[in-house]
């Protein structure tokens, strides 16, 4: 009830509360003390906005740079991919290291030679992984350590041909008509 008096005096008194005017003066430091606030409020916003703004270029410059720099699934290469001279290669040494192993199959004494054999093509298939996930400056590399690899097949299986027939003279070096191709090392 007290505070309806209250309103109620001031209501009835008005004109007398209005009759002092402040002077200019006074206006003018209120007028200055808004201006101050609104400025301020105005440079922290164009601050949390460039703030703002090179947050958000950062993000991006990290998500393009993870974007760029991610290993990308390499398609398989194939080993014709690389070159058609090192495909032909690998032909011809494929068929030669077959040819000197059907020689040495018809020998019977061909197993002592099997262990070497076997880790050379276990190293050629290992290769050959390497191979299909090569990012592509390292494929050719790659074909050239794989042809390594066959010649060094060949290398053995030819020293190993010589000395059995340096050992038995009536070994034949011609390679059998047909072989049983579940034979073959590759």
């Amino acid at each position: 009830m007290h505070r309806d008096q209250f309103e109620q005096f001031i209501h009835d008194n008005r004109d007398a509360f209005d009759s002092d005017v402040p002077e200019l003066k006074v206006w003018g430091c209120i007028r200055q003390d808004l201006d101050r606030r609104k400025h301020r409020r105005l440079l922290l916003w164009r601050v949390a906005g460039i703030a703002a703004a090179v947050i958000g270029l950062l993000f991006c410059g990290v998500a393009l740079g993870g974007y760029l720099n991610s290993p990308t699934p390499h398609s398989i290469v194939a080993l014709e991919d690389v070159g058609a001279q090192y495909a032909a290669q690998e032909a011809a040494y494929q068929e030669e290291i077959q040819q000197k192993y059907q020689q040495l199959v018809s020998y019977e004494q061909a197993g002592a030679v099997q262990q070497d054999l076997k880790h050379l093509d276990a190293t050629i298939a290992e290769l050959r992984k390497e191979l299909q996930a090569a990012p592509p400056g390292k494929a050719e590399d790659i074909v050239k350590d794989l042809l390594e690899n066959y010649q060094a097949k060949v290398y053995i299986l030819e020293r190993v041909l010589n000395r059995i027939q340096m050992a038995d003279p009536d070994f034949e070096s011609t390679p059998p008509k047909k072989a049983n191709t579940d034979d073959r090392i590759l």
